[in-house]
């Protein structure tokens, strides 16, 4: 059960990743100004009072609004989001819902998404993580943050969904 202690962690393995001081959201820098990938969810609790943070929701950028739509159909408890979100490409993450490698993964895309080509190479340039062992906290190592491989969670994920949906998003991002 993931938590914002474990995304920072993990946005800290990629180059130039930034976490807030306050650890609620998460960005790369792009010619002199941070670019958000990820953030905690603000919540209404009471209609008549400000969004209050919810640190077990974090908002992560998506590639496209039919991500978004896949993702949130691949699996409801896990994604979802809300009107104020509605023609935003970012997708609502439940973080005691998702698996550690799960969320890396969208994470992975989502730093790709924002971050600059010079970035991007250097993350790509880096040797292979050495196979993953369990920590002393029981946690497993972080993994190879590199290119995502093909057979990652949110690819397996898209391979369950409707053949046709999965057709039109492959072709809309270029798969």
């Amino acid at each position: 059960m993931p938590d914002l202690t474990d995304v920072a962690r993990i946005v800290s393995e990629f180059p130039g990743a930034e976490v807030a001081e306050d650890g609620m959201s998460f960005a790369v820098p792009v010619k002199g100004k941070l670019k958000g990938f990820a953030w905690t969810w603000n919540e209404r609790v009471d209609p008549k009072k400000k969004k209050e943070p919810n640190p077990e929701v974090l908002a992560i950028w998506v590639r496209s609004l039919t991500e978004k739509d896949l993702l949130i159909d691949s699996d409801g408890r896990v994604f979802f989001t809300e009107p104020h979100y509605n023609g935003f490409p970012a997708v609502l993450t439940r973080l005691p819902e998702i698996g550690l490698d799960e969320l890396r993964d969208i994470l992975i895309e989502a730093w790709r998404l924002k971050a600059p080509k010079n970035l991007i190479a250097e993350l790509d340039s880096q040797p292979p993580a050495e196979p993953r062992r369990k920590t002393e906290r029981g946690n497993p190592e972080p993994q190879d943050v590199r290119k995502p491989s093909l057979d990652n969670e949110l690819t397996r994920r898209m391979r369950n969904l409707d053949p046709d949906q999965a057709k039109n998003y492959r072709q809309q991002t270029g798969q």
